[in-house]
């Protein structure tokens, strides 16, 4: 872990971070998942390091574990310089992976590929998978307001590459400003680019 606490601030975020605070364990599976993805000798180190690696979908889990898991992650596929974009990547691929599960495919019955209502049920259900924080959501097409509070995860590289993740998932690109008050803490406008016309020659 020397690299991770080396490029990251999580030694400091590990120590303000309530013990209690969780989340489901659908996030720690995508974790294998994506590191699957990065390669056999990626998710063999990963498993290698972390011992265990499947986790009960709807169950709680520590945020610090999760925490963890992921910057590691992200340093074994990225390098220890990259890890903060590598937490990015890994967390984009957070809606695909939760679509595959049953309470995503729950969500995205109801939602299609919908950004707007993904936006408001990711603000308005963050604590069925999570037992800390808010996220309020306002505005609408092409502007949205997103306000973090107590969000322990990364805000401007894990909640942003997430905000992607759902944006891409409804075929969109979005651009994000994200301005924190403090680590755990900030706002983020997303601005949904206007769609690429195509020219013939």
């Amino acid at each position: 872990m020397d690299d991770v606490y080396k490029y990251t601030d999580l030694k400091w975020r590990l120590e303000n971070i309530p013990e209690e605070a969780a989340v489901r364990g659908l996030f720690l599976n995508m974790l294998d998942e994506r590191a699957a993805e990065f390669g056999p000798d990626v998710q063999k180190a990963y498993r290698d390091f972390f011992k265990s690696h499947k986790f009960s979908a709807f169950s709680m889990y520590g945020v610090k574990d999760y925490l963890i898991r992921m910057t590691k992650l992200a340093q074994l596929a990225f390098g220890g310089p990259d890890i903060y974009r590598g937490v990015y990547q890994i967390q984009g691929a957070t809606f695909p992976a939760v679509r595959r599960t049953l309470i995503g495919r729950a969500w995205f019955a109801l939602f299609g590929n919908d950004f707007t209502g993904i936006l408001k049920n990711m603000s308005g259900k963050w604590r069925s998978v999570s037992n800390y924080g808010l996220i309020e959501m306002s505005g609408g097409a092409p502007d949205y307001q997103l306000r973090f509070q107590d969000q322990y995860v990364y805000i401007e590289h894990a909640m942003a590459g997430s905000v992607a993740g759902a944006a891409k998932v409804c075929g969109l690109e979005v651009h994000l400003d994200v301005r924190l008050t403090d680590a755990f803490n900030g706002n983020m406008a997303v601005h949904v680019q206007p769609a690429q016309s195509l020219v013939t020659p």
